[in-house]
């Protein structure tokens, strides 16, 4: 169903004007569909990103005040207001624009209004082309259905070109590892691990003996079951002076520090 009853009568020398505009809304219904509505923001937020957005997609015949109105009537559709409220105010700027150059403009900004709507109603591109069709009328309703799903199509692959780039530049970039610290293990692929491990082997516990139990797991199941045997006993006799140590001054505070009614009291030696 239309959201307009009363649309100027579209005539054959429209034609670029309005399969322009339908362009145009199909790619930024698809755009909201595939990235959010509130991507729209960084390609509406001003004129001139609006213009580069646009493209060849405006005929010269939608003014410079029509391209305004039709960014305004856009950015209503990521206020985040509901949906009755948005109608009204799309129904008001549409009836309360002066400046139409013509019945060409009048009906392309109209299709822009329908636009809107269908982004709000999260209306997919083939159904939004079958409305914007219907709003072109009889002079090119079969025209306008055959035509929009080629274009329909056409910003389908261009979305899928350009996730694919994305996709193969997020594959290619590797960052580079942080190797200020032992946690670059845990990065790194178990055979890594292992030739570091073995090139090492002599140092490797005393690296480890207190660093976290995920560096050290990670060693431990990149290396063989007798190599992990000989780094444990390792760490273990690296560790033994240092428990000892913590352990006598465990005691001589058990010694001088007792508790009394729930106060700490700390007697002298």
């Amino acid at each position: 169903m239309l959201f307009f009853n009363d649309l100027p009568a579209a005539k054959p020398e429209y034609e670029q004007t309005l399969f322009g505009m339908a362009r145009f809304i199909l790619r930024t219904i698809e755009l909201a569909r595939r990235e959010g509505i509130l991507s729209l923001e960084g390609y509406f937020c001003d004129v001139d990103t609006f213009n580069k957005f646009v493209g060849r997609d405006f005929t010269d015949k939608i003014t410079k005040r029509g391209r305004v109105l039709a960014m305004n009537l856009i950015q209503l559709s990521y206020t985040g207001l509901e949906k009755s409220d948005v109608e009204k105010m799309v129904f008001y700027l549409i009836s309360t624009f002066k400046n139409f150059s013509g019945d060409e403009e009048k009906l392309a900004l109209m299709m822009v209004a329908e636009g809107v709507l269908s982004i709000i109603g999260d209306c997919n591109p083939y159904h939004a082309g079958m409305k914007l069709s219907s709003m072109i009328g009889d002079a090119f309703y079969d025209r306008g259905i055959n035509v929009f799903r080629p274009v329909y199509e056409e910003i389908e692959a261009e979305y899928e070109k350009a996730a694919a780039e994305k996709n193969l530049l997020k594959a290619m970039y590797v960052p580079d590892p942080d190797f200020s610290d032992l946690k670059v293990l845990c990065s790194l692929d178990e055979v890594t691990v292992q030739k570091i491990v073995e090139e090492n082997l002599d140092s490797i516990a005393k690296a480890v003996a207190f660093a976290d139990d995920e560096i050290q797991q990670k060693i431990f199941t990149s290396v063989s079951p007798e190599t992990v045997l000989k780094i444990k006993k390792e760490i273990e006799e690296l560790k033994k002076p240092v428990l000892e140590s913590q352990e006598k001054i465990l005691n001589s505070l058990r010694a001088k520090v007792r508790n009394v009614s729930g106060n700490t009291v700390v007697f002298d030696a």
